[in-house]
């Protein structure tokens, strides 16, 4: 059996949650904090990219020595 997550959030919270995050967005230190997180976030991709490309390159130089 699937279970489902059922979230038990009544009208009144969602709407408070609404508000909350409208306010946060409209701060402009919070949007410059959200631009910097999704910079790093891209960057930190990136590098992972690299370091994967990296090392697919060197097992494949060792490949070709050993062999």
């Amino acid at each position: 059996m699937k279970r489902v997550f059922q979230p038990s959030i009544n009208a009144a919270t969602q709407e408070l949650v609404e508000e909350g995050l409208k306010s946060m967005m409209e701060h402009p230190s919070n949007n410059e904090l959200i631009n910097k997180y999704r910079e790093m976030k891209r960057q930190m991709a990136d590098a992972m990219a690299r370091q994967a490309v990296n090392e697919v390159v060197r097992d494949i130089k060792n490949g070709l020595l050993k062999n």
